[in-house]
């Protein structure tokens, strides 16, 4: 207001004090983050304005604007997603600013983009992962373009009779199945999509398989030689260091019908017609299926003999073992040697020096089958039985 001795004028004048904006639900919700270089993530906030003031958002890595964010409006603030590379391991500091025109809010973020998995990135406490080793290094992964990625020890593989190969790994103790067609594939109850290479048996941890678990859930044991079944769609696995064959049916359960487990060397473990589940296979090195008759072959290589199983039977509690080569003592244990002898056990049967890997063919569809068997101290026998 304005006086003079004969008049005075008033004017009001409207004052609004700004309001800067507020952000609010921060994801993440730590400011410190770590992500696998091929794990994409959004980042976003809530953004409110008191003065309902139009808001103008700014994202950006390491301080300037970045192909590796895409951000957008949402209906209650902004988010960016953020897709990184490998050319960007390391620590980036991810920042968004809503400005009103006249003051900012801020918010920021330090990332880490690393190689390590998802789950060990964003372990809680009392938590552990895997960093090496196991089978989620590489289980998924197309060999064509990610092969530095995958590691596999392979001792055995077998074709599925489609081109596609099942590999055992005795390192990460699991069986692979590499699906090399163009569609999905189901094996053992696994859906494996085309290209990829994914461990259908076994979870990386060694242990005495729980009968009947399947799959991921059955653990190995230095599974060294595969056979496969086309005719059923099952698996043969030689489980070298606990001296047993597992069965993995088509439904992908495990299971112990072949070979007891035990390290024994005697007439005991030895039965000639005995339940196949009885009788022992120390250190089962080389396993080979005949499909016609369907007849598992099983060599002992630290006790020098091979042995074969009928697994005709829809039950497996009949089926039978048999040994093919295998000559014993007079107290019923095999002996390893280089003697020529018949098919079977007993006193002047044939004998092998730790066999080690074997193989069945060519003629099997004929009652008489050629065993090939490769023998570890340099020799190859042909081995003739049947009708």
């Amino acid at each position: 207001m304005v006086n003079d001795p004969d008049s005075n004028d008033t004017h009001d004048f409207s004052v609004r004090r700004n309001a800067p904006p507020v952000m609010s639900n921060t994801t993440p919700a730590t400011t410190t983050v770590k992500t696998n270089y091929e794990n994409i993530r959004t980042f976003s906030v809530d953004v409110a304005d008191a003065n309902s003031d139009t808001l103008t958002y700014t994202w950006t890595l390491n301080g300037i604007a970045s192909i590796y964010l895409a951000d957008s409006t949402t209906g209650s603030g902004t988010q960016a997603i953020f897709s990184p590379d490998a050319s960007l391991l390391g620590t980036h500091t991810i920042q968004v600013v809503a400005d009103d025109g006249t003051e900012t809010a801020v918010e920021s973020w330090t990332v880490t983009v690393n190689y390590f998995s998802n789950e060990c990135n964003n372990l809680s406490a009392g938590e552990i992962c895997t960093l090496v080793g196991g089978p989620g290094i590489g289980s998924g992964l197309i060999p064509g373009t990610d092969d530095k990625f995958i590691k596999v020890y392979p001792t055995d593989v077998e074709d599925d009779g489609n081109g596609n190969l099942f590999i055992a790994d005795i390192r990460s103790h699991v069986v692979w199945f590499h699906n090399r067609s163009n569609a999905d594939v189901t094996v053992l109850s696994r859906v494996v999509p085309a290209g990829q290479i994914v461990a259908v048996v076994g979870n990386g941890a060694t242990g005495y398989g729980t009968d009947g678990a399947s799959n991921n859930n059955y653990q190995l044991y230095n599974p060294f030689s595969i056979a496969w079944d086309p005719v059923n769609g099952r698996l043969f696995i030689a489980n070298y260091s606990l001296h047993r064959v597992v069965t993995v049916n088509s439904d992908g359960s495990a299971h112990h019908y072949v070979c007891s487990g035990s390290s024994a060397n005697n007439a005991s473990v030895h039965i000639e017609g005995g339940a196949a589940s009885a009788n022992a296979c120390r250190f089962p090195s080389g396993i080979a299926y005949d499909s016609v008759n369907q007849r598992l072959f099983v060599a002992a290589y630290d006790q020098h003999y091979i042995k074969y199983f009928d697994v005709s039977d829809a039950d497996p509690a009949n089926w039978l073992s048999y040994m093919l080569v295998g000559q014993s003592n007079a107290g019923g244990s095999v002996v390893g040697g280089a003697a020529d002898g018949a098919t079977g056990p007993g006193l002047t049967a044939a004998q092998s020096n730790r066999p080690w890997a074997l193989d069945v063919g060519p003629n099997e569809t004929y009652t008489a089958q050629v065993l090939v068997v490769l023998i570890r101290i340099g020799k190859l026998f042909l081995f003739k039985f049947g009708a």
